[in-house]
């Protein structure tokens, strides 16, 4: 499950926590989500590197993404302008049906500018172990470019011996 972004919110290549790539969430409308694998009656703890850059806050919103219960906003005042390592705890849920779940993780600036988001962790509250794998973004991207190459190939094979359309 890849990251949705909302609001202007993208992948850049520039200035990230690690790596090459890290989000850039604007406040006035941006977001991201993803949805986090999860096993009933264990705690979680989301960690994420944040950088402000004009933003005063960040919310951190969880919840069962099956139910929408046990919804959980983490207000995160912001101060200055480095990297900033934030902790929110995802509560232990236990599903109706006892099988593992998926819950919802949002980042949503506040107070203006923007928010730099890199090196997301969730860590199982019993193992220690991170449950997330594109956390850092550069895996994010190597599919985004491996699903554009797929879609630009099914768009030349529908498009062999026919004539291109142009419409006026």
């Amino acid at each position: 499950r890849l990251w949705v972004f909302d609001g202007g919110t993208q992948l850049i290549g520039t200035d990230a926590h690690s790596g090459r790539f890290c989000l850039s969430i604007p406040s006035d409308g941006g977001a991201t989500t993803k949805e986090v694998p999860c096993k009933p009656n264990t705690a979680y703890m989301v960690k994420a590197w944040v950088k402000p850059q004009g933003a005063t806050s960040i919310v951190v919103t969880t919840q069962d993404s099956d139910t929408y219960a046990n919804s959980n906003d983490t207000t995160i005042a912001l101060q200055g302008t480095d990297w900033t390592q934030i902790s929110v705890p995802i509560a232990a849920h236990d599903p109706q049906n006892g099988a593992d779940f998926f819950a919802t993780v949002k980042f949503l600036p506040k107070g203006g500018g923007t928010v730099l988001l890199d090196d997301v962790q969730v860590l199982d509250g019993v193992t220690g172990a991170d449950t997330f794998e594109t956390g850092d973004f550069e895996r994010h991207v190597e599919y985004s470019q491996r699903q554009s190459w797929l879609l630009d190939q099914v768009v030349d094979v529908r498009n062999v011996g026919r004539m291109p359309v142009v419409s006026n």
